[in-house]
């Protein structure tokens, strides 16, 4: 089967019948054999969190899935090392968005 799909670190492909799937790309890859592994966790995290909540059967605005995965993520413990990633994203708008509500939760809620 040919997905196409362009994209970084990872991206969750909608499920067609019973499967769901997880693309990983080289750059995830690279980041979860370095020493900063955990991050590439929190992305995976993030991946998964699409899944679980079920954001290909809703109707939700893609930026708002963006932020219930990467809530997702800090709740399975993720959230310190989502946070360093996006940071070092700002560069790109929807990671500085991401990275702003983030730190509104887990200051709002305090530490894990």
């Amino acid at each position: 089967m040919m997905v196409p799909s362009r994209g970084k670190y990872a991206c969750a492909i909608p499920h067609t019948g019973r499967y769901h799937l997880v693309l990983i790309y080289p750059d995830l890859l690279g980041l979860l054999k370095s020493k900063h592994f955990r991050q590439g966790l929190s992305i995976l995290a993030h991946e998964v969190g699409h899944i679980f909540l079920g954001h290909s059967d809703r109707k939700i605005d893609p930026i708002d899935a963006q932020y219930e995965a990467d809530y997702f993520s800090y709740l399975l413990g993720y959230g310190e090392e989502l946070t360093f990633f996006l940071k070092n994203r700002e560069d790109v708008p929807e990671c500085s968005k991401r990275l702003d509500k983030i730190l509104k939760i887990t200051t709002k809620e305090g530490p894990r």
